[in-house]
This record gives C-alpha cells, sequence and structure tokens, in this order.
C-alpha cells in the first residue's frame, strides 16, 4: 500500500504543475524586464491539442488546451482570444490522488498579452482559484486567491505592480508563436504568477526531427525554457520542449522530477494549422 500512495503521489506531481528552474529568483525593477514585443497571435477558433502526461513510461493522465473563440467582453473593449487548459488525472492516480485543475486566460488578439487568468484547482484534498485581472492604466495585476474551506471559504486579495504588459502561464505557450525563434536564438519575455514578476528566457539549443505517433514527422525546434514560476504541467526540474519549427506549437514536453522524468507528449490535434497539413508528413 505504501509503494502504491508513493507511486501515485509521483505521477500526481508529474500532473500538477510545469516549472522550470532559473539560477535567479523574481526580478526586482522595471529596468531589469524585457521591454514587451507586440505580437499579432494568430490563433485558430476551435484548436484542441491533447497531450498525455507521463511519469516515465507510466501513463499519469491528460491536458487538453483549447482556444475557445475570439470575444469582445464589452462593447468598445478590445478582442482576446479565450484560450483554456484542463488536466486530469487518469482513473489509476485519481485513486489516490485526483487532479483536476481548469485554466482560462484572456489574451489581447491585436498585441498578444495577458489581460487576465483564472484557475481552478483541485488536486488531492485542496480545493481552491485565483483569478488575475491585469490593469494596464495603473500597471497592477489584481490577485484574487480563494481557498475552500470545510465551513468557509478563505478570501485573500492583494494588488502586484507590474512593469508593463505581462504574459500568464497559459498564455506564454500561445505568445511564443509568434517569435522569431531558430537555433543560437535567445529570447525573453515577463510573466507574471505566484504574485510576482519573473522573466522567462527561451534558449533555442539546435532543431531535429521528432515523430509523434498518430501524426507524423515533424522538423522540431528544440528549446530550454529558464524561469522559476508554477505552470501548467510539472513542478520543478530541468525542462526541455520541442517546438514545431513551423507553427511554435509545442509537441514535446519533458522535466526531471525528483525520481525519473515526467513528460507531456501531444497525441491529437484537432482544428489546429499543425493538423492541417499532418497528411504530409505520414
Amino acid at each position: 500500500m505504501i509503494r502504491r500512495t508513493l507511486a501515485a503521489a509521483l505521477l500526481a506531481c508529474a500532473l500538477t504543475t510545469l516549472a522550470v528552474p532559473a539560477a535567479e529568483g523574481p526580478a526586482e525593477g522595471k529596468d531589469r524586464f524585457p521591454p514587451f514585443q507586440p505580437l499579432e497571435i494568430k490563433l485558430t477558433e476551435g484548436e484542441r491539442l491533447t497531450y498525455e502526461i507521463k511519469w516515465g513510461a507510466v501513463d499519469a493522465g491528460e491536458a487538453v488546451m483549447s482556444v475557445k473563440r475570439k470575444v469582445q467582453p464589452l462593447p468598445g473593449k478590445p478582442e482576446v482570444w479565450n484560450v483554456q487548459c484542463e488536466t486530469r488525472s487518469n482513473s489509476f492516480v485519481s485513486m489516490f490522488y485526483e487532479v483536476r485543475d481548469d485554466i482560462k486566460t484572456l489574451i489581447d488578439a491585436k498585441e498578444g498579452f495577458s489581460r487576465s487568468f483564472d484557475i481552478k484547482k483541485n488536486e488531492g484534498s485542496y480545493h481552491g482559484s485565483e483569478q488575475i485581472e491585469f490593469d494596464y492604466d495603473r500597471n497592477l495585476a489584481n490577485y484574487t486567491r480563494i481557498s475552500k474551506g470545510t465551513l468557509s471559504d478563505k478570501i485573500r486579495r492583494k494588488d502586484i505592480p507590474i512593469p508593463g504588459k505581462v504574459s500568464d502561464p497559459l498564455s506564454c505557450l500561445y505568445y511564443i508563436r509568434g517569435l522569431d525563434l531558430k537555433p543560437g536564438s535567445e529570447s525573453q519575455l515577463t510573466v507574471n504568477t505566484d504574485r510576482k514578476n519573473w522573466v522567462l528566457t527561451l534558449k533555442v539549443l539546435g532543431s531535429e526531427k521528432l515523430d509523434l505517433k498518430g501524426l507524423g514527422r515533424f522538423n522540431a525546434l528544440v528549446v530550454e525554457p529558464e524561469a522559476q514560476f508554477q505552470g501548467l504541467f510539472v513542478r520543478k526540474g530541468k525542462m526541455t520542449v520541442w517546438l514545431d519549427e513551423k507553427t511554435r506549437i509545442p509537441l514535446k514536453m519533458k522535466v526531471d522530477i525528483p525520481i525519473g522524468s515526467a513528460t507531456a507528449t501531444l497525441v491529437k490535434a484537432e482544428d489546429s494549422a499543425l493538423a492541417l497539413d499532418s497528411g504530409k508528413r505520414k
């Protein structure tokens, strides 16, 4: 029983968040942050990317990233992309530590920065949520964190200064689609999460062929991200990401965890630019 519980805990670790380590902590002072580069993010409404999450060779669950639609929240306000991510543990892991996380971000359709971020966490016995509204007129990130309790909920609010337009842990995966990434290049962007501002550095180590079952062979950029914030799929460790050379869509993510490694591999691409020419790769 102890072995089964330990294994389930490690598998759950491979489902909860995606973070990549850095030598430094959060950047301090506005001059230490890279200037924001406006990018018109060209997404496909209805795009749905499904990733299989594994600890070693063992299935742990899946994550689905989807572009819901482009909307105009209020008359006269800028259009945004409604992008969501669902992470679910499989039936085995859920017997010991169920993970059901739901994330939503609103991405400015014209320039690519985050306008809001909302995460609902259900991880084991923990149930809570966090919302971030970005106020660019005052350069503040308005945080609201709710922790579910047996008798009552605990609500905490805090305003965090931001250096200007920023990304969040989900929107940054879409923002990088517009970056000019190539072997040997290095790009930086500012990500706000965990009530802090972080510099995310993307180092392109090279390129290689990557075969994905059912999807074909891809020309992939091999990227090493560096940061310290909590992300989407795995908690901590050195990380490598394979991006499709043409679309910059993540094909595979691998991160070291205390025992072994965890991977998130694309297994299905629906209504995506990646899927449009997948037949040519087979």
